[in-house]
């Protein structure tokens, strides 16, 4: 009888549990929102790169070229976070943030070596394109698509860790737009 009543102290609190941002918001997204969900996955992908693969230097440049792309990128994520969080905006955006940070270090323990070698790859593809051209860039990447929102475009049936998405070949790693900004990092 205890577990009972525990099973449904837990099921009503979960009930009770703050939804994530694309339950609590947006049914889906696409355009400028979906675009900048992917460029700040990408960014952030790079950002782990910079210091868990020694390429604080890349990262930097990368940065410095696209950092007019990178702002626009976080100004449309922030209208996002506004529309579907309200007054929680800046509090929920940060732990977005958090979020794709740690997902991205998660890939990167999983095998450094693969993942460092991967985005060395995005930096070659992204070295001296035209940052107008990184919106398109993020949508050859297979991760770009793990942001948490549902896509308009994606299949109603299939959310974004299920939607099948072709895995970016080295030779073909570069496609053209969008992102967030981020600080430029320091030398170690």
């Amino acid at each position: 009888m205890a577990r009972k009543t525990s099973l449904a102290v837990l099921v009503a609190a979960a009930c009770l549990m703050p939804l994530s941002a694309n339950a609590a918001g947006a049914k889906c997204v696409s355009g400028a929102d979906e675009s900048a969900l992917m460029a700040r996955v990408v960014q952030t992908e790079l950002m782990v790169s910079a210091l868990s693969c020694g390429e604080t230097a890349r990262y930097n440049a990368f940065v410095t070229a696209h950092q007019k792309v990178l702002m626009g990128a976080h100004t449309t994520l922030r209208g996002l976070f506004r529309r579907t969080h309200g007054g929680a905006s800046a509090t929920e955006l940060n732990s977005f943030l958090t979020k794709l940070a740690n997902d991205a270090s998660s890939r990167s323990v999983q095998d450094i070596k693969s993942f460092c070698a991967r985005t060395s790859l995005m930096y070659d593809a992204l070295a001296g394109r035209d940052p107008k051209q990184f919106a398109s860039f993020t949508t050859t990447q297979d991760f770009a698509h793990q942001h948490g929102f549902r896509s308009c475009t994606q299949s109603a049936s299939l959310t974004p860790a299920m939607a099948p998405v072709p895995k970016a070949k080295p030779a073909s790693i570069w496609a053209p737009a969008s992102a967030d900004a981020s600080p430029v990092l320091a030398p170690r």
